[in-house]
């Protein structure tokens, strides 16, 4: 674990980066993809099924991965197959069971666990756990609606993938000769035995040991309490816990204060009584704004996924106070449990028995 400065700290976290250029395209893409599904929903009454077509366009608003175009387009498939899996796990692990929790667990540790084959699996399998979580919160879609919630996924990243072709073919200029990045001189085989080699050590399973731990006391925490909403703190164990164990990362902290204020921002908002079709342009301009904040300041970026979030987990209705607070106590909650975890693993790291 590195030192921690907070001056540095703060001022990382609160920086603004320019050095990222986000293509319109991908800006329109991201932002109608969201929103057009939310208009169709309220149009038919039925604003919890645009929510939902929403989340699928949610999961690749922003996937555009470097490399050939061939390694572009496996890694979005393997990403949306991912995606419509935890839409199908997500609704069975639902509900509130110990099967639940336990299926919900296994599989978070196993994603995790994978996670460790390199950064593009690390990026995958991180949004594979964060959308099982999402959707095994959402209520509106109980067991056996599982088929109808992953159409609903497959329609909505499937739209937004159509309207990114779209856009980048009318609006981009033509393409010059660019540079290809250069190729990972590790081969497959040899990413694969040292992912291998490292599970032999305890170090190669931080991740999934603080994930999961994290993760099941946030679900003791929710059973001990039925009368309290407190889906927030397995989200918040799952979007703060960094790969790298750090007492309290620049990450964890933008985190931390991205989703407290959006979390804070969407109740009020909400509980002004907006009327339903309001939602489309507060849906686009949040779906718009993320990909751009993306690479700008991570702070500001979960200060906009959180409002998204919500949404498609309440459906859209507006939360009342108590539920409010349980949202931003659930978020110090489990921002308490990450770091916790990561200084119950810091003495292995000192003495070199991880």
């Amino acid at each position: 674990m590195t030192g921690f400065h907070l001056p540095t700290h703060l001022r990382e976290a609160f920086g603004w980066s320019s050095d990222d250029t986000v293509a319109a395209p991908d800006v329109l893409a991201a932002a109608l993809g969201m929103a057009v599904p939310v208009m169709l929903g309220a149009l038919a009454g039925n604003i919890p099924a645009g929510l939902a077509a929403a989340l699928g366009s949610l999961a690749i608003g922003r996937a555009r991965p470097a490399g050939s175009r061939r390694d572009r387009l496996r890694r979005l498939m393997v990403l949306v197959v991912l995606v419509l899996l935890a839409g199908l796990f997500g609704v069975a692990a639902g509900g509130g069971s110990w099967v639940g929790e336990v299926t919900f667990l296994v599989l978070a540790g196993l994603a995790a666990t994978i996670g460790g084959l390199g950064p593009t699996f690390a990026g995958i399998v991180t949004m594979f756990i964060l959308f099982l979580a999402i959707i095994k919160a959402v209520p509106v879609f109980g067991a056996g609606q599982g088929l109808a919630l992953v159409g609903l996924l497959a329609l909505g990243t499937l739209f937004t993938l159509v309207l990114r072709a779209v856009f980048t073919a009318v609006m981009s200029r033509p393409a010059e000769s660019q540079p290809q990045p250069a190729k990972d001189p590790a081969s497959r085989r040899e990413r694969f035995d040292a992912w291998r080699s490292s599970l032999a050590r305890l170090s190669g399973w931080n991740y999934t040991i603080r994930l999961v731990a994290g993760l099941a006391v946030a679900a003791a925490i929710a059973r001990s309490a039925p009368g309290h909403d407190w889906h927030w703190i397995a989200l918040t164990v799952v979007l703060l816990t960094p790969r790298e164990p750090e007492i309290l990362s620049v990450m964890t902290t933008q985190r931390a204060i991205g989703t407290l204020i959006g979390v804070a921002f969407t109740g009020l908002v909400l509980g002004t009584g907006l009327p339903q079709w309001a939602l489309v342009p507060v849906v686009a301009v949040l779906a718009g704004a993320r990909t751009i904040l993306r690479s700008r300041n991570y702070l500001a970026y979960t200060t906009v996924m959180a409002p998204l979030i919500i949404l498609i987990i309440d459906a859209g209705q507006p939360p009342d106070a108590a539920l409010l607070l349980d949202r931003v106590t659930g978020t110090l909650i489990g921002a308490a449990l990450v770091v916790v975890a990561n200084l119950a693993w810091s003495p292995l790291d000192r003495t070199g028995k991880a």
